[in-house]
């Protein structure tokens, strides 16, 4: 079950990649540097979903991987103002 969630997480950071780029293309937003700082922390939240699946898994790598999305949303927002 877990690993099912994991794939699927995955596949959302995809998404959530893709349909990123075609909208900075499409709006010009490339020198933003919100959108520069919302990219690393996509990349952050990847690299800390990757470390949840191996042993030994601990409780700063949650902490850290949920303000990672927290900030990747807030970055989301300030994009849209």
């Amino acid at each position: 079950m877990a690993r099912r969630f994991g794939v699927a997480s995955g596949v959302a950071i995809l998404v959530l990649l893709g349909t990123g780029v075609a909208l900075a293309s499409h709006f010009s937003r490339w020198q933003d540097e919100a959108l520069h700082a919302k990219l690393a922390m996509i990349v952050l939240v990847g690299v800390l979903t990757g470390c949840t699946s191996r042993p030994p898994y601990s409780r700063a790598v949650s902490l850290a991987l949920t303000g990672s999305s927290l900030l990747v949303v807030w970055f989301g927002v300030a994009l849209t103002h």
